[in-house]
């Protein structure tokens, strides 16, 4: 069979997406790369012809098209396709906020949009992401290609993918953070924190620097100090007490894992993200948890964050939207429910009593005997989760799902 040639259109200077690393690492031919000249710019349209608009300013989604109508227009008259390219965000932050009528109306004839979401999930019923449903292209799969990553990292010495398997547990569970100044991580560590549940534990946080980039402060990558607008909202929150009293002193610092720098308060975390490794400790745990990228009522969606357990083939219990964990086992993979009750998950009108709940779910656990994490049913989910997420993340699969989602 003939490889499928592609030509990969671009205006002003070609960047490289996601994709172009995806389809170096399956061994796919490489794109040609062609710049827009407009009526001087010859098309062959025997090859796959694709326009990509990358996603720059995260969170302003669509409304990003209005730059490129002449674009849209000429790639329309030309039978080339327009993907607007969000590969590591969550289709909520591709729905635009503005402008909603005059984006309708420059819709390419053949256009994706390539994001991460789950089907099934409520949310998808929102009238504000509707219109836009049908161009979505769920490209979960490309995180999990991090587990290739991971294991190109290996041997470094603060990421560890197969550890001996005699390795001695230290702590009860471990929680990677990261970025603490959102919302939903800095209520629920603060809950953590004021039941005890973190002396036991490995934990880390941190904060990126703003002050490295140029990027808007409300983009939800780069978070802004909220904490004082939120603080009427918070008042009825179980733990509000001990998040006002230690919201600087111990919630929003830098805790950071063998990282090659500690001097600062904040983070930058560079070209190869450090966000992506998994240190020998959450090995040492008897289980990992997960506080994923958005909160109780975003969209449905999964990073490293979830994967990381998974490849260090330990149990695992999820802080993020609602149902994100039972939405896992759409995508084939188990959950735990001999270990934790995942009924916190049931409140989904009341944000904070989400956290409360999985607040005092964690005391459940923790006040349980060890042996529930050696359970047999337990070993075999872990192995098969770890077996699950290294065949999606496999080249043979990753260029299959990318063969099919370029046609």
């Amino acid at each position: 069979m003939k490889n499928t040639e592609y030509v990969f259109w671009y205006t002003d200077e070609y960047y490289a997406t996601a994709i172009d690393c995806l389809m170096e690492y399956c061994n796919l031919l490489e794109p040609e790369q062609k710049p827009i000249f407009f009526s001087s710019s010859k098309v062959d349209k025997t090859k796959n012809n694709i326009f990509f608009i990358t996603a720059k300013i995260l969170g302003l989604g669509l409304e990003e098209l209005l730059d490129y109508k002449d674009e849209i227009k000429w790639c329309d008259d030309n039978g080339i396709t327009v993907i607007y390219e969000n590969t590591w965000e969550s289709l909520l932050l591709s729905i635009p906020e503005n402008n909603i009528q005059e984006i309708q109306d420059i819709i390419p004839k053949k256009f994706k949009i390539f994001c991460n979401f789950s089907r099934g999930d409520v949310q998808l019923d929102d009238p504000t992401i509707t219109p836009f449903l049908k161009y979505a292209v769920d490209v979960m799969f490309f995180p999990m290609y991090l587990g290739h990553n991971m294991e190109l990292m290996k041997n470094d010495t603060w990421n560890i993918i197969n550890p001996s398997k005699n390795i001695e547990r230290k702590y009860l569970f471990s929680l990677l953070c990261g970025e603490i100044r959102k919302p939903h991580r800095y209520i629920t560590l603060a809950g953590l924190m004021a039941e005890n549940l973190l002396a036991d534990s490995f934990y880390t946080t941190f904060l990126r620097n703003h002050n490295e980039i140029d990027e808007d402060l409300n983009n939800p990558l780069f978070p802004s100090d909220d904490f004082i607008n939120n603080k009427k909202h918070l008042q009825d929150f179980k733990y509000y007490n001990y998040l006002n009293d230690n919201y600087y002193d111990k919630i929003m610092v830098n805790k950071l894992f063998d990282f090659p720098y500690t001097d600062s308060n904040e983070v930058s975390l560079g070209d190869i993200d450090e966000d992506f490794r998994i240190p020998i400790q959450m090995h040492e745990s008897y289980f990992n948890i997960v506080f994923e990228s958005f909160e109780w009522n975003a969209i449905c969606f999964f990073t490293e964050k979830t994967f990381k357990p998974m490849l260090a083939e330990m149990p695992f219990i999820i802080c993020g939207t609602l149902y994100q964990n039972q939405y896992l086992q759409s995508l084939g993979f188990e959950i735990f429910p001999e270990i934790f009750d995942y009924s916190f998950e049931d409140h989904d009108q009341n944000y904070l009593h989400y956290i409360e709940e999985f607040v005092a779910e964690i005391k459940r656990v923790s006040e349980l005997p060890l042996s529930v994490f050696e359970q047999p049913s337990v070993l075999a989910k872990v192995k098969h989760n770890k077996e699950l997420i290294t065949r999606l993340g496999s080249k043979e699969y990753v260029k299959s799902r990318l063969i099919e989602i370029l046609s």
